[in-house]
């Protein structure tokens, strides 16, 4: 009866272990709900579904790395602030704001492009050879955009992938070499 009991106790643990963990909200997460819908900032959640309707689709050989990088994927998140006449600062207050909150000394920086008054992060946290997050934070004058993309990818992928779908600022991943 002792062992039923254990057995009972650690299922009921490791559900309510994954219960919690898949309920966990990242901090990225946090600001896109807290800004999604407000005057001066675009929103755009592509969910875990969409990419599996991809995974789904028999393709020809060119898109069966397209097909394998979007069974890889959970979700895209992408917050962007924008300086309108009624706020003229709001995109350099967010991309302050998103510094401070996201815990960037949880990634790993991949990259920094700096060009002028513009500049591009790209951050990843990563899971034994595979990513978990990527996260892209990029300031200009009059716009700051976080992208973040979650799910179990492999890097080469998501380089393919920013390739095909032809996704502005991703451009540069295929340069690079996560060790």
């Amino acid at each position: 009866m002792k062992t039923q009991m254990k057995k009972t106790a650690l299922f009921f643990a490791v559900v309510i272990s994954f219960s919690i963990a898949s309920f966990a909200q990242t901090e990225s997460d946090a600001l896109f709900e807290r800004y999604s819908g407000m005057d001066g900032f675009t929103s755009v959640h592509i969910t875990q579904y969409m990419f599996q309707l991809f995974a789904d689709i028999d393709t020809e050989s060119e898109m069966e790395e397209f097909r394998e990088m979007a069974a890889q994927i959970d979700r895209i998140k992408i917050l962007t602030a924008e300086n309108d006449s009624a706020n003229s600062s709001r995109a350099k207050s967010f991309y302050s704001e998103l510094k401070k909150t996201i815990p960037l000394d949880k990634y790993e920086e991949l990259m920094v492009v700096n060009d002028g008054d513009e500049q591009v992060r790209m951050y990843i946290i990563k899971n034994g050879k595979n990513i978990s997050e990527f996260l892209m934070l990029v300031s200009e004058p009059t716009t700051a955009v976080m992208i973040s993309i979650s799910g179990d990818i492999d890097l080469d992928k998501l380089a393919a992938l920013s390739k095909t779908m032809n996704i502005e600022g991703l451009e540069g991943l295929d340069t690079l070499n996560t060790k």
